[in-house]
This record gives structure tokens, sequence and C-alpha cells, in this order.
């Protein structure tokens, strides 16, 4: 009797086990959320920019398996942008400014693996922009805000470095809304990424 309760007990134990070995393998995981990190260079907006900057974004989604190959989601994720300084047009040299900006967006993704470790994506949604302009004219310093929505869409390519782990290069950009004066603009983003995504299991 006590030997059948202990293989019964064995056998549950097992069970339990393997379901969520297999949860581990591509194949075997139709439903992942994930988290990713990245760098990157980002263009000048206007040419009254000073050189590229770079910048940072973390994210997290969740994926469900069209088919072994084919997976749809969604995710959302910040971007913190960097300090970036800039002349004004059409003034004095003296006139310089610099902006600030956090970015929020949700965005939808499709990703499909060409072969068992690479894969290509794509990622469009609505982006948030908090920017502010910090400028001084004739030796007073002046801030502007300029919030808004604008359209962000990514392209990229990945490499399964693990089961878990995927490495990825991308290009992303963004829409802008663009006024005669630059602290009245909503400035455009067309940046190149790398990044890490790491799938829970």
């Amino acid at each position: 009797m006590k030997n059948n309760i202990k293989t019964n007990i064995l056998g549950i134990l097992v069970s339990s086990i393997i379901p969520t070995t297999y949860a581990c393998i591509p194949e075997f995981m139709p439903e992942t959320p994930y988290v990713s990190a990245q760098i990157e260079i980002a263009e000048k907006p206007y040419s009254d920019f000073e050189a590229r900057k770079a910048q940072g974004r973390v994210a997290a989604g969740y994926q469900w398996g069209y088919d072994q190959d084919t997976k749809v989601g969604i995710e959302g994720g910040i971007n913190f942008f960097e300090n970036a300084h800039y002349t004004i047009s059409n003034q004095a040299a003296n006139d310089v400014g610099s902006v600030r900006r956090i970015g929020l967006d949700a965005l939808a993704v499709l990703d499909v693996y060409v072969t068992p470790v690479v894969d290509f994506f794509a990622k469009a949604g609505p982006s948030a922009t908090f920017q502010k302009f910090k400028y001084n004219h004739n030796g007073m310093t002046s801030e502007n805000h300029k919030d808004g929505l604008a359209a962000k869409f990514v392209l990229g390519v990945g490499y399964d470095v693990t089961p878990n782990v995927n490495a990825y290069l991308a290009h992303e950009f963004q829409t802008s809304h663009r006024h005669d004066e630059m602290e009245h603009s909503r400035l455009p983003t067309n940046n190149t990424a790398i990044g890490i995504r790491y799938h829970f299991c």
C-alpha cells in the first residue's frame, strides 16, 4: 500500500515537471511574455542639431504563436532620449538650445522565423512624446513643452542565442509635427537599435 502511494506521488511529480521543461522549447511555447532592452543611435532630426545622440528603450510584451514559425503580440515600451543640443536657425550665433524627451509607446508585433533561430519582425503603433525645449535668446533662458501623439514603425532582424534569449538589430521611425519655430515642433525620430529580448518560460 505504501509502495503504491509512493509510486503515485512520484508519477504526479514527474508529470508536473515534464510540461514545465517542454515549455522552455519554442515549439511548445505558443504563448510567452518577454522583456527587452536596447541602445539606439539617433539620426539628427534637423540640420540645426549637433551630431547623433545615443538613447535607450526598455519594453515588455506578450506573444501568441499563430503557428510554429509565426507569432503575433503586443508590446509597451519607454524611450529615454539623451539631452540634445541645437542652434536656432536665422538667429544670432549665441542663440542655442537643448531638448529632452521621453516617449511611451504601445505597439502591435508580427514576428516570423525564417530559420529555427533567425526571425524578422515588424512593429507599429502610437507613441506619446513628452518633449521639453530649453533655449537661450539674447541672454534670456526660456522653456517650452511640446507633447503629443505620433505614429511609430519598427523593422528588425533577430537571432536566438539561446531558446530564451534573442539578440536583434532594428530600425525605428517616428513621425513628427514640424512648426516654423523649432521649439514648437514635435521632433521625428529615426534610429538604429541593437538590443536583447528575453522570453520567460
